[in-house]
């Protein structure tokens, strides 16, 4: 699975993004990664500050709960989001996005 409950209201989410998109969306996932492209590009953190907005709006969190663990400078990373309240929306971009093509 593309993410792991790693304590109460906390997940770990392996994330591949591809910078430079037009718009900030999910676009797939499977059992390794949620794929997401960002509209920033990937200079001076940008992609990744833009990553943590969008991921802090989609799951309903502060910024500062969300961490990136590795991959500050990679496509692929890992995540971790803290206070999620809404845990049900993990299941929801997996059955949503998990037959997609990018």
């Amino acid at each position: 699975m593309f993410y792991e409950r790693i304590g109460e209201n906390k997940y770990k989410i392996f994330i591949k993004i591809f910078p430079d998109a037009r718009e900030n969306c999910v676009c797939s996932c499977d059992n390794y990664n949620l794929t997401i492209n960002i509209r920033a590009k990937p200079l001076n953190n940008k992609a990744n500050t833009e990553l943590k907005k969008f991921l802090a709006k989609l799951f309903v969190v502060n910024g500062d709960d969300i961490k990136i663990i590795y991959g500050h400078k990679e496509k692929s990373k890992c995540i971790v989001i803290e206070n999620v309240k809404n845990p049900e929306k993990l299941f929801e971009l997996y059955a949503n996005y998990s037959n997609c093509n990018k």
